[in-house]
């Protein structure tokens, strides 16, 4: 049985190949991680894992989709690392998450 290695990344990755529900596997793949993936790359990286790359995401298993998100993470870990080192969040952003958070909270009925 397959088990999912990092649930927040596994949304995220999931989420991101089911936004464009008429591209192919490949093409979704590419356009969403432009900086890791040509779109040769992206077929390869399905065909690997023995999916046909114009497939569609929603023909995919539940299996094959932890499996894809295990191997994208453990692909991409050092490169995500570097990509929050680099772009760490200024002032102002941390500054609006907050007050959106405690605006959440304020308004939640206790």
């Amino acid at each position: 049985r397959s088990r999912i290695h990092n649930v927040p990344r596994f949304h995220k990755f999931i989420r991101r190949m089911f936004l464009h529900r008429r591209k192919t596997l490949a093409n979704t793949l590419s356009s969403e991680y432009k900086k890791q993936f040509s779109k040769p790359q992206a077929a390869e990286f399905f065909e690997s894992h023995g999916i046909d790359s114009r497939f569609r995401a929603e023909q995919l298993t539940v299996v094959q989709w932890i499996e894809l998100a295990n191997d994208f993470a453990e692909r991409f870990a050092a490169v995500d690392q570097l990509s929050q080192v680099v772009n760490r969040p200024t002032g102002g952003q941390i500054v609006h998450c907050l007050l959106y958070y405690i605006g959440n909270f304020l308004l939640t009925p206790l």
